[in-house]
């Protein structure tokens, strides 16, 4: 039966697993989450470049979503897509946003570095 409800704390403990055993086995660096992630590797590349249809190659031929889904019976594809570009780009937010805390009025100077 497929689950509707909010993802359980369980359920996201999963989805990091996943991309971390994946992410290591494949040597992917862990803070790419959100380019694997994203809509991008379920379509054609559409004029994004060579690096795109090499990632969406590289995901086809390693069966990427089997294994981010693996373990969450009760979870659609999209279901479990959805929730791990939410966790991986808020992630991604939060580090930024600490930066910025770090930097405070300084931070023209370092964008123009």
């Amino acid at each position: 039966m497929i689950s509707h409800r909010k993802f359980s704390p369980a359920e996201d403990k999963q989805i990091r697993s996943n991309w971390h055993s994946y992410a290591s086995y494949y040597g992917i660096p862990e803070e790419e989450a959100p380019l694997y992630m994203g809509t991008e590797t379920t379509s054609e590349p559409t004029g994004r470049g060579s690096e795109h249809a090499e990632r969406l190659k590289f995901c086809k031929s390693t069966n990427f979503r089997p294994l981010m889904c693996k373990r969450l019976l009760n979870r659609t594809c999209g279901q479990v897509f959805r929730r791990c570009y939410l966790l991986f780009r808020n992630a991604n937010e939060v580090q930024t946003a600490g930066f910025l805390r770090w930097v405070g009025n300084c931070w023209r100077y370092y964008i123009n570095e």
